[in-house]
This record gives structure tokens, sequence and C-alpha cells, in this order.
């Protein structure tokens, strides 16, 4: 008696899949105009902004040239936070590059810093200047604990030189 509820549980199960199949084989899915268009707008390629579009007025620096010597001269920085300006020796973000950071720099835009560097750089050298968070203690500690800023496109702000 059981074997004959399942067996007919069964076959009723595959005859209701195999009448609906039957029935929705020829039928496309009907999208709207609107959503079609919705569609197409997400797919657009747009142009990615740059650095500067993105954070404009809230986080920027302007270094005009870096000359050979042992200081950089940052011309304005901008932060939406208090961070740092970090030197770097070469183009990258590297603990062991670091040639010298700018001491603590509050929110809001200052001018004319002076960063000291630990060894001198000379023509046709690159230094990138990167801007850093600060973890609440106020001195640069490492890239790790004091982390670079970077835009919604997970870019670090920053810019390399060739010194001259």
């Amino acid at each position: 008696m059981l074997k004959r509820v399942v067996v007919l549980l069964i076959a009723g199960t595959l005859l209701g899949l195999g009448a609906f199949f039957l029935q929705n084989k020829d039928k496309e899915l009907e999208v709207s105009q609107e959503e079609r268009s919705a569609n197409e707008k997400q797919q657009e390629i747009t142009k990615v902004p740059s650095q500067e579009e993105i954070l404009k007025g809230k986080v920027s620096f302007k270094i005009e040239n870096v000359v050979s010597g042992n200081e950089v001269i940052v011309n304005d920085v901008t932060f939406n936070l208090p961070g740092f300006v970090v030197i770097y020796e070469g183009d990258e973000v590297n603990v062991d590059k670091i040639l010298g950071d700018s001491g603590i720099l509050l929110n809001g835009t200052s001018e004319n810093i002076i960063i000291p560097l630990r060894k001198s750089v000379s023509n046709g050298q690159k230094v990138t200047a990167v801007m850093h968070t600060d973890n609440g203690n106020e001195i640069f500690d490492s890239p790790m604990k004091d982390l670079p800023i970077k835009t919604r496109g997970s870019n670090t702000v920053s810019k390399t030189f060739t010194v001259n």
C-alpha cells in the first residue's frame, strides 16, 4: 500500500513537471524596454575619474618640483583628518625606502611644509610623495600603522618625481 502511494506521488510529480516544461518551452522571458535600457546603462563603460577629481577639495597635495638636497618642500597639502606626507626613495611604498615625513599635519590646508630627509637626494633620482593617515599618536610610525590614503578606486594618493 505504501509502495503504491510513493509510486503514484513520484509519477504525478514527473507528469506535472513534464506538462510545465512543455507548456513553457516556446515562451521567452519578456523584458520591458525600461529594464533593457537600465541594463544597458549599467554596462556602459565610463571614464575612471582621476585622484584629483575624486578627492577635490578634501585631500590633496602639491609639490611643484623636487631639487637635489636634504629636504623636500610641499607647496600645499589638504587633509580631512590629521595625517602625514611621507617621502619614499624610488616609486614604491616600502618601509625600507622612507626618506622622511612631514610630522603631523592637522585637518585643513597647510602650506610650505619642509620635509627633512634622512639622506640627500641627487639629480635623476626618483622619489615618491605619499599621503598617510595618523593612527592617533601624532607620530609617523610606519606605512603599516599610519596607512596610505587611498581613493575610492583603491589608488594610493601619491606622486612620483624625478629630482632635478
